[in-house]
């Protein structure tokens, strides 16, 4: 998967990715859901994400606010 992020996004950090990543496969094992995330999504989330210039921290501040990883996928 990190080598897909880096064909589409080569000068990503790799703490962002880290992040995300983690975000990614933890939102892909919640029960119930209709439809999980597809690579294809987080590409352009991880892009959002750059593009807005949002902190690599968001996650562990939405996390502890929401109490749940769904909210971050959210912000994008």
């Amino acid at each position: 998967m990190k080598e897909i992020i880096a064909v589409h996004h080569p000068k990503i950090k790799t703490s962002l990715v880290q992040e995300a990543l983690e975000m990614f496969f933890e939102l892909r094992e919640i029960p119930g859901l209709k439809k999980k995330p597809s690579t294809s999504e987080l590409i352009d989330w991880l892009k959002l994400l750059m593009a807005d210039d949002i902190p690599e921290d968001i996650s562990h501040q939405s996390r502890s606010d929401e109490g749940d990883s769904a909210a971050v996928w959210c912000v994008a």
